[in-house]
């Protein structure tokens, strides 16, 4: 069986259940904190856009289509003037700007950033595969997604109750008590050694979208999760991909790029998991430079959460993908 079917349906739980509502296998039981679907399936969700459809060639600018073939290239999205009927654009958004910061009271209206979803602000100016959508050297000229396409944001956030991680934590161990567990297991009866392997997603498999690749999402969607904080950093960096053309990622510098960048199409094809009694091993990455080590039975030492540290095993130094 392909083991890319085995862990997706462990780890994303994405199986079979009816439509409006994400797909999820039959587990047996109705659990307190997993399995539950949420609100939208990212599969049935379009890409919001703007985007050059399938069939370009990465590196070549747009070129005629040979007699009786058909286009090369075409732009998944609307350009200035070409907008469909209905959609008003706004007399300033973020490509026009020359303050972003002023303008926080439109960044709840998707048109501030003419409906384009936070990957396809890096394709403007072409900085992921070098063919931009604006074909000048104006941002006015940026290119709108799909206003009616959205990945809604009660699919984002939990399905649960839970306030915290540790409440969420707490309820799965008193259920695992409950069903008999959690069990301890030796080298002798370990179920697990055939997870051991290599589990790779297939670049842009249908199957395997996600919302967190920010293709199905509009930007005010996104920044309704986040804090005032972090709502500004995002806009900031929207706003230099979009109107500057200042693109500036983390790797620039080799600085890492947190946890979620471990799900990013662009940076992990496979994940490498080895599974022992004690401890779980992902290895991923392009580079395999993301290792996360789960330590089965350990628990975490809490002593300083309440004064703004993170939950640890070991000393307290900073690790960028945790333990």
């Amino acid at each position: 069986m392909n083991k890319l079917r085995i862990l997706m349906a462990a780890l994303a739980l994405s199986a079979t259940m009816p439509t409006l509502a994400q797909r999820m296998p039959d587990i047996g039981f109705e659990s307190v904190g997993r399995g539950k679907p949420l609100a939208a399936d990212v599969r049935e969700t379009p890409v919001v856009g703007p985007n050059w459809m399938r069939g370009f060639i990465p590196g070549q600018a747009p070129q005629a289509p040979t007699p009786g073939q058909p286009a090369q290239q075409q732009v998944n999205g609307f350009r200035p003037g070409e907008l469909p009927a209905g959609i008003e654009p706004l007399p300033i958004d973020i490509f026009t700007t020359k303050d972003f910061y002023a303008d926080r009271a439109l960044w709840t209206d998707q048109r501030y950033f003419r409906c384009t979803s936070g990957y396809s602000t890096e394709e403007q100016w072409g900085a992921l595969i070098g063919n931009p959508l604006i074909l000048s050297q104006d941002p006015a000229d940026g290119v709108w997604g799909h206003c009616d396409n959205d990945y809604p944001r009660e699919a984002i956030i939990s399905p649960y109750g839970f306030a915290t991680a540790q409440e969420h934590y707490e309820a799965l161990m008193e259920e695992t008590r409950k069903r008999g567990g959690p069990n301890k297991y030796t080298f002798k009866d370990f179920p697990a050694a055939e997870w051991n392997g290599i589990y790779e997603r297939p670049l842009f498999s249908v199957d395997h979208q996600n919302w967190y690749w920010m293709r199905h999402n509009q930007i005010p969607t996104i920044l309704s999760l986040l804090t005032p904080k972090y709502q500004e950093r995002t806009v900031q960096e929207y706003y230099h991909q979009v109107n500057t053309n200042a693109a500036i990622w983390p790797s620039t510098y080799c600085w890492p790029e947190g946890f979620m960048r471990r799900w990013h199409m662009a940076a992990v094809w496979e994940h490498n998991i080895m599974a022992t009694p004690d401890m779980v091993q992902i290895l991923a990455g392009v580079v395999r430079n993301f290792i996360t080590n789960v330590y089965i039975g350990r628990d975490f030492i809490m002593d300083d959460v309440a004064s703004g540290g993170v939950p640890r095993l070991g000393e307290a130094v900073p690790q960028w993908y945790g333990e």
